[in-house]
């Protein structure tokens, strides 16, 4: 990488004082060695520009900046800065898993492969530009698009999606996981005033590039907070019946295995029986559960429809 790193600080020289010149340019428009000057300077850029795209070609790596600025494009925090860029990680890396596994999952449990090959390198930290720069390898096919570009691609995506139908459908292919990964950056620029901007770079192009403000932010976990898949589904279970209140609407019962589970009795549960604690029955249950795309957590609610005595 440090090849890599040199050509990005002579880019950010070279557009220092290409500034500088334009300002002075501006006040003194008829100095010929000023001219002279700036256009030596903007073929240098041109050059070095191809020099990074060639040497990203060569190594298969893909170029990412992530700025992360406070209030009024100030510095960020460094703590702040460090953690946005490794939540982008978590993003990216929750992301391409679901493409790579073709398995989208509900909590971040990443394989192995995923892991390292969805790896951002450091490469140049922040200049003016407040830009932190990364490197990733990428394969560079021809005419079709590698795991890595579809996964940057669809997280570049979902972090400007700005509807629930939208996001819902995005999550049927890079899972509630990466979904939940995106919520913890959101949550995190919204909470300490962060404004993000991502670009993504191959060879001598730039694939993307999207700006998140606080105010996105704050959209954003709003948003993702309010979507959750709502199920419903019938259990039949052996049981051992602990506790029983037909008045209060409540039980408790222990199943195979040792799980202790509680909930209420449901309207239609026939009152009035001889239930026996400590004894064995044939429980029939109502499992809703509510699985949160912000944090992939699922709560579960049990309600008793019916107790059958076991002989």
């Amino acid at each position: 990488m440090n090849r890599l790193a040199d050509i990005l600080e002579d880019l950010a020289a070279a557009d220092a004082a290409t500034h500088h010149l334009r300002q002075l340019a501006a006040t003194q428009p008829l100095d010929p060695v000023l001219a002279v000057n700036l256009d030596a300077l903007l073929r240098r850029r041109g050059d070095l520009e191809r020099q990074m795209a060639a040497l990203l070609s060569a190594e298969q790596n893909d170029l990412i900046r992530i700025a992360v600025t406070g209030v009024d494009e100030s510095s960020a925090p460094a703590a702040d800065a460090a953690r946005s860029v490794a939540l982008f990680q978590r993003l990216l890396t929750a992301a391409f898993d679901a493409i790579l596994t073709g398995a989208p999952k509900a909590r971040y449990a990443p394989s192995p492969e995923a892991m390292e090959r969805s790896t951002l390198h450091f490469v140049r930290p922040p200049s003016d530009s407040h830009e932190i720069h990364l490197a990733i390898a990428n394969d560079y096919l021809l005419a079709i698009e590698s795991d890595l570009d579809r996964a940057l691609g669809l997280v570049c995506e979902l972090l400007v999606l700005r509807s629930k139908v939208l996001i819902r459908e995005l999550a049927q292919h890079l899972g509630i996981a990466t979904v939940s990964a995106a919520y913890a950056l959101f949550e995190l620029a919204a909470a300490q005033r962060l404004s993000i901007s991502i670009r993504w770079r191959k060879r001598d192009h730039e694939r993307r590039k999207i700006s998140v403000s606080h105010a996105d932010a704050r959209t954003m976990t709003t948003i993702i907070e309010a979507i959750h898949d709502d199920r419903m589904a019938t259990v039949e279970q052996d049981c051992e019946l602990l506790g029983i209140d037909e008045v209060g609407g409540s039980f408790r019962i222990a199943i195979t295995g040792g799980q202790v589970i509680s909930g209420d009795l449901t309207d239609g549960f026939p009152r009035g029986g001889a239930w026996t604690t400590r004894r064995w029955y044939r429980a029939l249950l109502l499992r809703a559960s509510r699985l949160g795309y912000a944090d992939g957590e699922e709560t579960v609610r049990w309600s008793l429809t019916g107790l059958v005595a076991q002989a």
